[in-house]
This record gives structure tokens, sequence and C-alpha cells, in this order.
């Protein structure tokens, strides 16, 4: 990746974030191609166009269509959840918007954020009499598809839009029994968003989770880092510490604060308990993110996976975990050998089964 496109591209991003004056840029077709990747072309083609940076005039046009459809997505996703939530509580049943659309309206310009699914949370006692009005709901409005069924949620898929309904928001692989008590102190009784305190620890682990797996895009992090800032003041930091030592995750969120600080550019006085100490790591995260793009998707391995067999695709992704796991160990050990045997043991599992 070439050092310029990556600077630029940061310097870009931290003025869609937080304003300021317009960062000189002499490569915006290759920052555009990192935000893309990113999951933060919205934000930067709006610093582009407001800046008034020259973009080849059909390249201009295409970036104002997706431009439109993101504020489009954005405003028709918001009242599908404002709606499922209005039917559900004509029927006592109290709805949470987690992530995504909840998230939102923490930045400069809502609409701009790209949008995915719409991720809603409903205590378990009510979970199976949401899913069925939903359920009903969606199939008056089109043809509706189950894209998957769990012990953590439903997610269904109507045309362009993706509801998952939670009865759990996170299953964590350690320390679980703690963070069912978590969730039920930061979710259930609330709404339409999560407590604050909860809601930092929440966004913070999924992040996490998704770094532990295949990757996460930088949309993301400024997700967290615009829900500290707007939050800036209110959260209890006693209890977040504490949350964090029991599930021993306060290292990660270190370095990932030092990321959204050093890299992002959040205050540091917003972070809650920002080290200098590890801005090394957090730079160095940043760069990884940058490299690999959203769910790793930029890395070599997936890129190279086209033209194979199903048997060689699935060999290929096996032998490249080492390579992530290397990269992880200087910042998270740990997790590098957890990933690294996980991985292996799944990888391998899927080979020999043929699945």
């Amino acid at each position: 990746m070439n050092r310029k496109v990556r600077e630029e591209y940061i310097s870009l991003l931290r003025c869609a974030l937080w304003g300021g004056d317009f960062p000189p840029v002499s490569h915006p077709a290759g920052v555009l191609r990192l935000a893309h990747g990113q999951k933060t072309e919205p934000l930067i083609a709006d610093v582009l166009q407001r800046g008034a940076y020259p973009l080849p005039e059909k390249a201009a046009e295409e970036l104002m269509k997706r431009l439109l459809a993101t504020q489009r997505l954005n405003t028709e996703l918001d009242g599908e959840g404002e709606a499922i939530l209005q039917e559900w509580a004509a029927d006592d049943i109290s709805g949470i918007i987690l992530k995504g659309q909840g998230l939102a309206r923490c930045y400069p310009r809502p609409r701009l954020r790209v949008c995915g699914d719409i991720d809603l949370w409903v205590p378990e006692k009510d979970y199976d009499k949401a899913c069925e009005l939903l359920l009903k709901r969606e199939r008056s409005l089109g043809e509706v598809r189950i894209v998957d069924e769990g012990d953590k949620h439903l997610c269904i898929k109507r045309d362009y839009v993706v509801i998952e309904v939670h009865r759990r928001a996170l299953i964590l692989r350690s320390q679980d029994l703690l963070w069912q008590q978590i969730e039920r102190d930061g979710l259930a009784g609330r709404g339409p968003i999560p407590e604050d305190n909860f809601n930092a620890l929440f966004i913070f682990l999924h992040a996490w989770e998704h770094f532990c797996g295949d990757g996460i895009g930088l949309r993301q992090l400024c997700d967290w880092a615009l829900f500290l800032h707007s939050r800036a003041g209110a959260l209890d930091w006693g209890l977040l510490r504490s949350r964090l030592e029991a599930l021993r995750l306060l290292k990660p969120w270190q370095v990932f604060g030092a990321l959204a600080v050093d890299g992002l550019g959040l205050p540091a006085d917003e972070m809650p308990f920002y080290d200098a100490r590890f801005r090394r790591l957090g730079l160095y995260v940043l760069r990884m993110i940058l490299q690999e793009g959203n769910f790793g998707k930029a890395r070599p391995v997936k890129q190279k996976r086209s033209g194979r067999s199903t048997a060689g695709k699935k060999v290929h992704t096996a032998l490249s975990l080492p390579v992530r796991a290397v990269r992880i160990f200087p910042v998270f050990p740990g997790v590098a050998f957890r990933f690294l045997g996980r991985g292996l043991k799944e990888g391998f599992r899927k080979l020999f089964k043929g699945h």
C-alpha cells in the first residue's frame, strides 16, 4: 500500500470525523479505493466534495450517485427500524437498536455512515413472539429469506433490507456468564438504545471479536470513537475498568484506545484509560486494518482464491492462517496462538469433511 495514500486517507477521515481545515491530497482515487475497503467511502467522498478536490468528471458523477444512495438507504433503514420497534411496542415488547443505525446519530453527518443490517435486541421471554411479528410484517412487504437462525439471533433478508433479531447481543467464548450479567444490566428495561456504559463496552467488544476473526474495517472504530466523544463526561470509568479487568480485556481496550486517539484523532481525555505507552501498538494495529480491509477482504489470501478448486481454496485459506497469527503476535500473543489453533482446526475440519 502506498504510504502517501494511507496518510492522506487518515487525514481526510479525521477531517470527516472532527472537522477542521481540508488537508492536501494528491492521490484522491487511491484514497477513495482505500476508503471503500474500510467502509468509510461516503465520509471521504463528502470531504473531497466540500473541499473542492479535483476529480475526473465521470468519477465525480459516480461518487455523487453512491453518496445519494447511502443517504437514501440510511433514511429507509431508520424508518424500517422505527416501524418494527413501534409494532413490537404495541404488543408490549421492548426492543432495542444495537450498533449500526443506533450509532449513526453520533456522526457529524449521520446519513453518511455506511449502513449494513438492522440489529435489534429483545428480552429472551419475548424473542419468539418478536420473531413471529417481524416475519409477518416483512412477508407482507415482499419475499423474505431466512439467512441464519441460531442460539444468538434470527437473520432475515427482504430485498436490500437485512434484519437481525437478537436474544443475545454477543456470546463470548470465555467469561460468558459474566457477560450475560452485563447484558442484562445494560439492556433489560432500556430503549430504544442501550445504556451508555454497556454500549461503550459492547461496541468495543464487537470490534475486538471481528479483529480476532477475519478482521475489521475502520468504520467500526469510527463508531466507537464517535460514541465515546458523544458521551464524554457521562460514562462511569470505574465501572468500565472493573468490567474490562474482569473480562481480561483492559490491554486490548488500551491498544484500540491508542489507535482511536493517535490514529483517528479522538481527544485523549475522552478515551477512558488512554495510555500513551500503547501508541506504537495502536498504530501498528491501524496499519494492519488498513492493509487487511473490512473482514480481511484486502488480504492476499482473500484475493488469490479465485480460479482455485474448492479444495484448493480451503487449503490456501488454512495455510494462510499462520501469516495472520504472526502479524497479530507482537501485539496480542495469546490471541495469535488461539487464532492459529482455532483457525487451523476449523480449516482442516472443513477440508477433510468436504464442507
